[in-house]
């Protein structure tokens, strides 16, 4: 497909806009030009993917133009301006999708006219919606500091009256938004830095830290929440899992679904190190998150699709905290919202776990096999969204085949040493993600060593045991750790 932006305003429209737009550009209120009509008639005809060796400017410009001699500037000239008529269309779109938007640009409109009363009766009147409203997330704060202050600083207002509560007003709401968003801002910085390695610096965080349990703000239950939440990733604070999912979910009722997705995504960062390092209250913490997201329909919030990573997550964390039917159902149900250019990788990717783990629930043998049959059918080299997930998959159900007597030993050491490399060579992944995957690996040669050891003894376990659990930078260390604790109940090593 040409890189023209006029091609992908075309390619995004849904098939049931396609009439719409052409009604609207047929309308002279919008578009006075009929060329535009035009061309936006032939780029319908490849609508789309935009794709076809007729979708050429100069094949185009004959449908429209006729015979006229071909004049870039001026095909180019037409495709910017039916781009530019299309993105108009969007924006009215969007109007009528939300009251919001409409309402405040009416009052902004208003404010500009010469009836005064007009403009302070729809400001006032917004205020009141929205004080009548539950939500108080960062959009209340925001539009309710520029309600007051569009009407304390409109030439008009009588400012020096004790009647007059706009700037009081404007400046409390204003101060709340601030401190939420930097709480907010504050914990996603610190996630960024964790998982990326950068050092982004907080400038506000000794300030917003005070301000936050002032007199004031203590009762706005999203800031409460928070605080709470920059808290942990500060660990100032003890945790107790069950609160502070009270709080969250109190918070949620006071959130648009975009700031809900943002908390959960939030919270999650929170939980999922902890998740990896073997602690089972978080995967179950984590996992009742995604079930609030799938119940409230947040899963492709903003999206045509349904990101792959997010259904991934959901079938790993499901089948962590042992709700094997559920995740089936699941893998099933919602492959279908996944992208089809990423559905098959991802539910063969997803249906490889399932088996692995209905193998670990029933010892069945035959499900190691029939998981690694699933990762079979992922393409090699499929790029760092799915590699981290697929190698250690293949990693973990060729052990269990080899803790049965059913591989060698040999072989199942160079998957390691093939999957060391894979790490050791891509410079794509942060130097906290290969630290992590290696240690890992390093573990995983131990456990696989003492398990055809001839001379394995319960103190040779202990000592791995006591050595993985100081680790703290790790990934699958709950996974190691009972493999670990299994081994001290052998009567004997493997011996292969």
């Amino acid at each position: 497909m040409s890189a023209h932006k006029v091609y992908q305003m075309v390619e995004v429209l849904k098939t049931e806009e396609l009439g719409e737009v052409k009604k609207y550009l047929e309308s002279t209120f919008f578009n006075t030009n009929r060329r535009c009509v035009q061309l936006y008639e032939q780029l319908c005809k490849f609508h789309p993917n935009m794709e076809g060796d007729k979708l050429t400017k100069e094949r185009l410009y004959a449908k429209v133009f006729g015979k006229v001699p071909y004049d870039d500037g001026k095909m180019r000239k037409l495709m910017t301006q039916l781009s530019q008529l299309i993105e108009r269309y969007l924006v009215i779109k969007q109007l009528d999708k939300s009251e919001d938007v409409t309402a405040k640009l009416l009052i902004k409109s208003l404010g500009d006219r010469n009836d005064y009363e007009l403009f302070k009766t729809a400001a006032e009147g917004r205020i009141n919606f929205l004080e009548k409203q539950p939500l108080r997330g960062k959009d209340y704060y925001r539009e309710t500091h520029l309600l007051n202050e569009m009407l304390y600083y409109h030439p008009e207002t009588e400012k020096l009256t004790k009647g007059n509560d706009y700037l009081r007003r404007a400046v409390q709401s204003f101060e709340q938004y601030f401190t939420l968003l930097s709480l907010q801002n504050a914990a996603d910085i610190m996630v960024r830095n964790r998982l990326v390695g950068t050092e982004i610096p907080i400038q506000y965080l000794e300030a917003i830290n005070t301000v936050a349990i002032e007199a004031g703000f203590t009762g706005e239950v999203t800031i409460k929440f928070s605080y709470q939440l920059l808290q942990l990733y500060l660990g100032l604070e003890a945790v107790d899992l069950e609160a502070l999912k009270s709080l969250a979910f109190l918070a949620f009722g006071k959130m648009s679904k975009y700031e809900q997705s943002f908390a959960i995504s939030s919270l999650r960062n929170y939980a999922t190190p902890k998740l990896n390092v073997g602690s089972l209250p978080h995967a179950k913490f984590v996992f009742e998150l995604f079930k609030f997201e799938i119940q409230n329909e947040l899963l492709i919030l903003g999206q045509n699709y349904l990101n792959s990573a997010t259904y991934m997550n959901i079938v790993t964390t499901g089948l962590l905290v042992n709700e094997i039917e559920w995740v089936r159902q699941f893998i099933k149900d919602y492959s279908l919202l996944l992208s089809p250019d990423e559905r098959d990788v991802a539910t063969n990717i997803c249906s490889g776990f399932w088996h692995y783990s209905n193998g670990i629930l029933n010892d069945d043998l035959g499900e190691f096999y029939t998981s690694l049959q699933s990762y079979n059918l992922v393409p090699t080299r499929i790029g760092v969204k799915y590699e981290l997930r697929v190698r250690p998959a293949i990693l973990r159900s060729h052990f269990e085949i080899f803790k049965r007597g059913k591989e060698p030993i040999d072989e199942l050491l160079q998957h390691v040493r093939n999957f060391e490399r894979h790490i050791i060579a891509n410079d794509f992944y942060a130097e906290p993600t290969k630290k992590q995957y290696l240690i890992f690996l390093k573990y995983f040669k131990k456990l696989s060593k003492l398990y055809v050891n001839p001379n394995l003894k319960p103190a040779i376990v202990n000592q791995y045991l006591i050595l993985l659990e100081s680790e703290q930078s790790i990934i699958f260390k709950r996974w190691l750790k009972e493999n670990g604790k299994e081994l001290l109940n052998q009567s004997k090593p493997l011996a292969i």
